[in-house]
């Protein structure tokens, strides 16, 4: 549509000048009846009134644009914030595994000595250390909401 219009702009700048050289051009070439040059000059004057509704014209479409790219950011924005908020839970939750497979690294590393599956203390302290450091987790997700609808 915006093509469309600055290609109509163009033809009415074109008659506008073709208009105006009829109008004030060389004395030879047009006549000086007060008649003719009457109907010329409201010739130039509609077509001043089409250039302004034109570009006004311009102007509407323009904001019209401008009104839709913002619903399109905001949209946007609000689409990154939700991933934002999907990253944040994956990384508490891959925080409350990461306790449970670093003791499980170094016990399988040998540091520990024999084999852990034959410890009776191995799978438990795993099961508690995924139960805390879940539990921490979830309780610092708890305290960061409730400052987060604090602020809100």
């Amino acid at each position: 549509m915006k093509h469309v219009l600055i290609d109509y702009l163009n033809v009415l700048w074109a008659t506008k000048d073709v208009v105006d050289s009829l109008r004030y051009g060389d004395a030879d070439l047009i006549t000086n009846d007060e008649k003719l040059l009457g109907r010329i000059g409201i010739l130039s004057d509609n077509i001043d009134r089409h250039i302004e509704l034109s570009e006004q014209m311009s102007n509407v479409l323009s904001s019209g644009l401008e009104v839709m790219q913002s619903i399109y950011n905001n949209q946007l924005q609000n689409l990154n914030n939700r991933f934002a908020l999907v990253t944040a839970y994956l990384t508490v939750l891959g925080t409350a595994f990461l306790v449970p497979n670093t003791l499980a690294t170094i016990a399988g590393s040998g540091v520990m000595g024999g084999t852990m599956g034959e410890q009776w203390w191995y799978v438990p302290l795993l099961i508690g250390s995924t139960v805390i450091a879940t539990l921490v987790s979830f309780l610092w997700v708890l305290h960061v909401w409730q400052k987060r609808e604090e602020v809100e």
